[in-house]
């Protein structure tokens, strides 16, 4: 036995001493797997695992031994990008085939593009998307947290449109519930104005009907979450059933927001206190969406008004604008279409906080200056008379029976000249007129005919 302990140690020793084989790694398809490289290709070294290539880029995935991966694209064999993750994949994509192949067109501008997708290696977090452009010149187009999405979603509606991307809005998780009961209502994005953004016209459904609402606010009323109260800064279990606002969100990221506080406003039981500022913690929630700047505009006010008098501003809208992005891209075709067959009707409408029933109110700081601004804006102009150089005098010593048959006299025609060149309109008739009255004023506009004695 002394003697066989010495021969395991060795093997053992033996054994421990050989290399470690890497660790197995399923790239795509489409990509070609191992590569090898001496070079430092990202700050450390690390073996190349999976390559791309499209004319003259190159997009390499390197990992061990290093525990973080590393992505480096090259181009005309330079480096021009470079990234570290837990993991890297080269145009993944859950419809389809799986892949979407480098060069694809995903923006929809005429240039070639690639999709990374690079995940943090948390349990459930974090993926992000970066979407880069493989023209002449390189450029990253956009990075998208998708956050507990595993893969994008890029799509064509119809064969040859333009691509749409379908992900999740992770504003909610954790808020007031587990992870697994938080709510992540789908989202939309399309590319325009440089950037893939909100397509609420994608996200839009029918309105459920009577009978499928009035199922929903059942659900609502008798969930058994309902407390009598919960504080203020409550995170979990605050005594309103995650069924409210998983709910809210549909409804809201569906273009049915009057249905959504409709909904919360007939579920809320009476004697349950905090509305209001469950409602504000709610909206609160949802600004801290990535997709807030666009969503507010189609979701509307949040908290909405629930008063009888409140209007939504949606429904004062007189027409609806339709933008059609066809090839080439750059020259849209805009057209509205009017809300309603009698806009007339609509523009009698006014907001409740515009009525002509709130009374009139002046404020003034201080006080004691509001009647001497008063009677300043309501004293009235005093008229400022010109300089004497930019006048003249205008006057006529013509009577007002001139012209007339029994006098036989006809009046000189005005015309703005000096007294030299005064118009001299019957010099056999009317001579008497060319001369100067005694104790009158020459007039720049013609001599005057003299009045004659009766």
């Amino acid at each position: 036995m002394p003697t066989l302990l010495p021969l395991i140690l060795i093997a053992t020793l033996a054994i421990a001493g050989q290399p470690a084989s890497p660790p197995a790694h399923t790239a795509p398809s489409d990509i070609a797997s191992p590569l090898a490289s001496d070079d430092p290709p990202c700050p450390q070294k690390r073996t190349g695992t999976t390559e791309g290539k499209f004319r003259d880029y190159a997009i390499r995935v390197y990992r061990s031994p290093e525990f973080e991966s590393c992505l480096q694209i090259t181009q005309h064999g330079n480096v021009v990008y470079t990234l570290e993750s837990h993991d890297f994949r080269i145009g993944a994509n859950m419809s389809g085939d799986g892949t979407i192949p480098l060069g694809t067109d995903i923006t929809g501008t005429g240039q070639p593009d690639a999709v990374i997708v690079a995940w943090s290696g948390g349990a459930h977090c974090c993926t992000s998307l970066y979407i880069l452009e493989l023209g002449a010149q390189f450029r990253e187009v956009q990075k998208i947290e998708l956050e507990n999405s595993d893969l994008p979603n890029f799509t064509r509606p119809k064969p040859g449109s333009p691509y749409q991307l379908t992900t999740a809005d992770w504003a909610f998780q954790y808020w007031r519930t587990s992870f697994a009961e938080s709510p992540a209502p789908k989202v939309v994005l399309k590319f325009r104005d440089g950037q893939f953004r909100i397509a609420f016209d994608a996200m839009q459904t029918p309105a459920p009907s009577d009978q499928k609402f009035a199922a929903m606010l059942r659900e609502v009323k008798s969930d058994s979450a309902w407390h009598a109260s919960a504080a203020a800064n409550c995170g979990l279990d605050c005594g309103v059933p995650v069924v409210l606002w998983r709910d809210m969100l549909t409804l809201l990221y569906s273009g049915h927001s009057d249905l959504a506080w409709k909904l919360f406003d007939q579920s809320w039981p009476p004697a349950r206190k905090g509305k209001s500022d469950f409602a504000a913690a709610f909206c609160k929630q949802l600004a801290t969406s990535h997709y807030w700047s666009d969503l507010q505009t189609d979701i509307g006010p949040c908290p909405r008004r629930s008063d009888a008098n409140y209007t939504p501003t949606t429904l004062l809208r007189r027409s609806s604008s339709v933008t059609l992005r066809q090839t080439p891209f750059m020259q849209p075709t805009r057209s509205r279409m009017p809300s309603t067959r009698k806009p007339a009707f609509a523009c009698i409408r006014m907001l409740a906080a515009f009525s002509g029933n709130i009374p009139a109110c002046s404020v003034q700081i201080p006080a004691a200056s509001d009647p001497r601004i008063n009677s300043a804006n309501n004293f009235g102009p005093t008229p400022r008379p010109r300089a004497l150089a930019a006048t003249y005098t205008l006057t006529s010593a013509t009577p007002r029976y001139t012209c007339r048959f029994d006098t036989g006299l006809s009046a000189a025609q005005p015309a703005i000249a000096p007294p030299d060149f005064a118009t001299n309109r019957d010099d056999g008739k009317c001579a008497v007129s060319q001369s100067t009255h005694s104790d009158a004023a020459v007039s720049n506009v013609a001599f005057p005919v003299a009045i004659p004695s009766r």
